[in-house]
């Protein structure tokens, strides 16, 4: 009762057996809810469980039922929704038998702590090291990730074409109405491009008032004159 990290044991049906006070707090119980209440509330079994990249994992790939098939799951992070308001959780968890000796009948212990605040600075970092500032846009070394990715693919994923853009005379914009203007139509020009191509290609940022859109899939090339057109 007395620890910092939050300890659930689980049985084989993917029903709440115990939850400590601080599994209660960190998955927004209250402190006074019975056990039937908690096992009312949280249910292991239909409960949706992300991978630390925010994937959906399948039911296979839950750790409570890779655990009882003998693979324990010992310190990854897992996303999940708080009881109390549905908000996203992140956990650092570790899943193993509560008896390793009876591996047929054996409950699965969990303990785990709350991560979210530095899950979501490093998400913010992640993002930040790949998107520009200015437009939020893709930046270089993004695209130069994607077109290398795309080389080796095929289908939906394989490179169609690359698209060099760079607006016209826009040092006259910010000598004519300064630098403010100049970042203005380069936001504008972020947004239609964005808008101009297909869902699953790629828009960066590349330099200053260059950009470059990373065509993916297939695509006629009179479609590809079309869009390069747009």
């Amino acid at each position: 009762d007395s620890l910092e990290p939050g300890v659930v044991v689980i049985d084989r049906d993917g029903r709440i057996e115990l939850m400590n006070p601080a599994a209660r707090r960190i998955m927004g119980l209250p402190a006074s809810a019975t056990e039937a209440e908690v096992q009312e509330l949280s249910r292991v079994a239909p409960m949706a469980v992300f991978n630390d990249d925010g994937v959906p994992l399948s039911f296979a790939q839950k750790p409570i039922w890779m655990t009882l098939a003998g693979r324990p799951a010992r310190g990854s992070i897992y996303g999940v929704s708080r009881i109390g308001d549905g908000q996203r959780l992140w956990l650092a968890a570790n899943w193993s038998l509560l008896n390793p000796d009876d591996v047929e009948s054996s409950s699965v212990l969990v303990s785990f702590t709350d991560v979210t605040e530095q899950h979501t600075a490093r998400q913010q970092l992640a993002h930040a090291a790949a998107h520009d500032a200015l437009t939020g846009l893709a930046n270089r070394s993004q695209a130069v990730q994607r077109i290398a990715d795309a080389l080796t693919q095929d289908g939906e994923k394989r490179l169609a074409a690359v698209l060099f853009i760079d607006l016209d005379d826009l040092k006259a914009v910010n000598d004519s109405f300064g630098h403010d203007a100049g970042d203005e139509l380069i936001r504008i020009t972020a947004q239609r491009l964005r808008h101009a191509v297909r869902g699953g290609d790629l828009v960066a940022r590349f330099a200053g008032d260059e950009f470059v859109a990373v065509i993916v899939g297939d695509i006629a090339r009179v479609d590809l004159d079309r869009l390069a057109m747009r």
